[in-house]
């Protein structure tokens, strides 16, 4: 699956202190048909530091799980499951997987650039680095460890340097990079501790059940929803019968209670059950109901009876969507009246209310 280290004969001369600890690092990965560790990172792209665990199982699942701060990650991968989730904010990322599954194209955060030892799941410690780099070989701070250094500098002038501890086993211990560029030092560093290979996982590891309430990344709140009072942006949506419109037109000049909702999501579809019931009592105060889609198919926005949908996510994140379902109160003019974020079934009939306290304000 991993090409060998091939890269390393254009390092140094073969045979050095520097390729046996390489060497002995890429034994030690080829014996391992599974392989767990504990990892700590820390650096300049994060403030704090964060824990995790990394699982592997060749050839093909991967699970990582993180803590930083008060946020909490997880990753799955395998050959036909794909997801990461962001406790913290109830986000996720579905996404199809694909060959190169150690490298998701999409991430819910940049903490996986930082974080995931990529030399020790693909075991290839150089494999990003040019032929030109420098080699060289210190001793490590354990009984028959060593520092391997690697160097190299660009065009721009920019300057890459890597130190990467491997003990007696084979086994990466850190990996520490710093990169330079005009005039501007970047570091990062991962310790891993508590090897285990070889020591058989759970095969329900490397899925996860997405919770109840979660939303699509790209939904994410980057500030808060609009206020009573404030007027929402102008919007543009892809509409299910074809074509775009702005939301302001599709409300019509009308009262409207704009549902946004992620028709995948329990909490969405709990909402959506009551959709009919809540459009009639709507009408007897003469507002419409408006359900529009934060996902970017028209599929999944008539399966979940919208009548628009975010195609490209701009939409939701200009308005400010934090999550399904919201909604929002509207005057004809676009300005907001009230806002209401989540649903349960049993908070209807409250709802209901509010919409009429609030009209009537």
């Amino acid at each position: 699956m991993i090409p060998t280290l091939i890269a390393a004969l254009a390092l140094g001369a073969p045979g050095d202190a520097a390729h046996q600890a390489l060497d002995r690092f890429h034994t030690y990965w080829e014996s391992a048909k599974s392989l767990s560790v504990d990892l700590e990172v820390e650096g300049d792209a994060a403030p704090g530091k964060g824990t995790g665990r990394l699982v592997i199982v060749k050839p093909d699942k991967l699970r990582f799980d993180m803590q930083w701060l008060d946020t909490n990650y997880s990753l799955a991968l395998s050959r036909t499951f794909a997801l990461e989730i962001e406790r913290t904010r109830k986000v996720y990322n579905q996404f199809a997987p694909h060959e190169d599954y150690y490298l998701p194209k999409l991430a819910v955060s940049g903490v996986w650039r930082f974080s995931l030892p990529l030399e020790l799941m693909h075991g290839n410690i150089q494999g990003g680095w040019p032929t030109g780099a420098k080699l060289t070989d210190d001793k490590g701070p354990e009984p028959g460890s060593d520092v391997v250094h690697m160097s190299s500098n660009d065009r721009m002038g920019g300057t890459s340097e890597a130190w990467a501890t491997i003990d007696e086993r084979g086994r990466l211990l850190k990996m520490e990079t710093k990169q330079t560029d005009q005039g501007k030092s970047y570091h990062n560093t991962i310790t891993l501790s508590h090897y285990k290979i070889n020591v058989p996982e759970p095969a329900g590891l490397f899925t996860i059940a997405l919770p109840a309430g979660y939303v699509p990344y790209r939904v994410a709140p980057q500030l808060d929803p609009y206020s009573p009072g404030s007027s929402l942006p102008a919007t543009t949506w892809a509409k299910v019968s074809g074509g775009t419109t702005s939301l302001r037109s599709a409300m019509g000049g009308r009262r409207t209670l704009v549902a946004f909702v992620d028709g995948e999501a329990d909490s969405s579809q709990r909402f959506l059950a009551r959709r009919k019931e809540l459009a009639a009592a709507l009408g007897k105060m003469k507002v419409q109901l408006l359900v529009a889609s934060v996902g970017g198919s028209s599929a999944a926005a008539r399966k979940a009876g919208a009548s628009l949908y975010d195609k490209s996510g701009s939409g939701s994140f200009t308005a400010h969507v934090p999550g399904t379902p919201f909604l929002y109160l509207l005057e004809p003019n676009g300005k907001v009246i009230q806002a209401w974020y989540g649903f349960e079934p049993s908070e209807y009939g409250s709802l209901v209310t509010q919409i009429e306290d609030a009209l009537k304000s």
